[in-house]
């Protein structure tokens, strides 16, 4: 008399009626996709890249993927597909959604009303929280422990909301993870490069041992061979998007550790004299973006007179004010160190370069 084998994992049956309920979640990723291209054609998004809406496109289509067949029946009845699954679910498609850059996207075409409250958002206590790069870590891998090594993971066999759940999961918590390692989106409270990269450092370590860790133990139910392969592919198709993560962070890093070059402007007297964001005489009047090429697009804007204090009700700098007293009042912020990138090299340049009979040069 022989004993009973233990019983397979279970698969669950994705039938006519099973694959209708799934095609719902057609409905939003398709309403996501078509808000995103609208904001990119639109006249808002003065040239929004439309390489950034493919890689949107493809992101949702990687997470999609998984939750309709045929990946959704295959991630039942083989682990290796369901690491697979995890890999686009969790990994490769946050991150081509990160890559895609949705939150600039709608700050620059939404109306006023509905930016200022995403912006009130992002700068809320709970995505603090949130965006801090532990707890995003511990979301993300912890997730991954908490569906491989506990009972989750048979409840995934038997129930589709559960498996719904789980995949959401994955993907919210890997564009979390990703948004605040190496995203480009705004961010008040992102960590420094030296903490962020630690944290990829020890979260693709904590990855990489869960990974092996399968390979020597499947998960209850999963043939040895089925387990030796679905470990495979989280290794070696997660370290290859962990590398293109650590490529990334280096790649910020060292744009935003390089020298800019000078900062010293060639004159500003000639440019505030006729300061102003209108038109005069077929001419175009202000500042000229391209007057201090050490300048990044960021110093530029403040040095416009619009942006300086003591604006007034028309919004033009030089409408109300007279152009030796507007001359003057540029001249001094730059002396202080008001400006981004002022100092005594810049001050000493400035009053070098203002005549000496020009009321910018007496003192204020």
């Amino acid at each position: 008399m022989t004993r009973p084998r233990p019983p397979a994992a279970k698969v669950h049956d994705h039938g006519a009626g099973a694959f209708g309920a799934e095609l719902l979640f057609l409905i939003p990723a398709v309403a996501a996709v078509a808000a995103y291209w609208a904001g990119t054609l639109s006249s808002r998004s003065r040239g929004w890249p439309v390489h950034r809406a493919l890689l949107f496109t493809a992101g949702v289509g990687a997470v999609l993927a998984t939750v309709l067949d045929p990946l959704a029946a295959g991630s039942h009845a083989d682990f290796a597909v369901l690491a697979a699954a995890h890999i686009l679910a969790g990994m490769l498609g946050p991150l081509l959604l990160v890559l895609s850059r949705p939150v600039s996207l709608a700050l620059r075409t939404l109306d006023v009303v509905p930016a200022r409250r995403l912006a009130r958002i992002l700068r809320s206590r709970p995505l603090r929280i949130l965006t801090f790069p532990v707890t995003a870590a511990v979301l993300n891998i912890g997730g991954m422990l908490v569906m491989f090594r506990t009972g989750l993971f048979t409840a995934m066999q038997d129930s589709q909301p559960v498996h719904w759940l789980v995949t959401f999961h994955l993907a919210a918590a890997g564009y979390l993870y990703t948004a605040v390692l190496v995203g480009r989106d705004p961010m008040p409270h992102r960590a420094g490069f030296y903490f962020r990269a630690a944290v990829l450092i020890g979260a693709t370590a904590a990855h990489n041992i869960l990974a092996k860790t399968l390979y020597a133990d499947p998960p209850p139910g999963v043939p040895r061979a089925a387990g030796e392969t679905g470990a495979l592919i989280l290794y070696y198709g997660g370290g290859g998007v962990e590398l293109a993560l650590v490529i990334l962070l280096c790649r910020q890093w060292y744009i935003s550790a390089r020298p800019r070059g000078s900062t010293t402007p060639r004159c500003i007297t000639s440019r505030l004299s006729t300061c102003g964001r209108g038109r005069a005489a077929g001419t175009r009047t202000g500042f000229n973006d391209h007057y201090t090429p050490g300048l990044t697009a960021d110093r530029r804007r403040h040095l416009r007179l619009g942006h300086l204090p003591g604006r007034t009700a028309g919004g033009n700098g030089s409408r109300g004010r007279r152009p030796e007293r507007a001359v003057r009042h540029a001249h001094r912020i730059w002396k202080i160190g008001h400006l981004p990138g002022a100092g005594a090299d810049t001050a000493r340049c400035c009053a070098g370069r203002v005549p000496a009979d020009s009321p910018a040069a007496r003192p204020g």
